[in-house]
């Protein structure tokens, strides 16, 4: 996943600007948010992902992965570390990439109200709070944690 939008006009331009850097495939998802991702389907195994990551990497294009709608709770026992909320999409977006860059490659966008938007990594063992914030906090984030 590259970027979340609002609208197709916004997503055009950043397809265009992909693939000037040879990212070829993207696609546009509505997404449950109802926003539309810029993504590259099929990227579903850590291999895939790792082969993708680094090409977006020499590429200097910010990619980061969402598990599939039926993978986003969390079980017993795991947390979401939520990196920040914040009042628009595309600031959600920005966070994410941000992220994704210093090494949070999974995480996900929530649309909580109107104006308001979480970035957060999911399925973390409640038993690494401790080092996960001080982990995020060596990245520049103050991280808060939910169930």
């Amino acid at each position: 996943m590259f970027s979340h939008t609002t609208s197709l006009a916004q997503a055009l331009p950043l397809r265009k600007q992909l693939e000037a850097k040879a990212i070829k495939g993207v696609q546009f998802e509505q997404d449950y948010c109802d926003d539309i991702e810029l993504v590259v389907p099929g990227l579903d195994s850590p291999e895939q992902r790792k082969a993708f990551q680094k090409e977006a990497d020499v590429s200097n294009v910010p990619v980061s992965f969402e598990a599939p709608e039926e993978q986003r709770g969390n079980a017993r026992g795991e947390v979401s570390a939520v990196f920040g909320r914040v009042p628009t999409l595309k600031r959600a977006s920005q966070l994410q990439n941000d992220i994704a860059v210093k090494g949070w490659r999974e995480s996900d966008l929530v649309r909580v109200g109107l104006h308001d938007w979480k970035v957060l990594v999911r399925h973390l063992p409640s038993s690494v709070e401790s080092s996960f914030a001080a982990e995020a906090k060596g990245g520049g984030y103050r991280v808060s944690f939910e169930s």
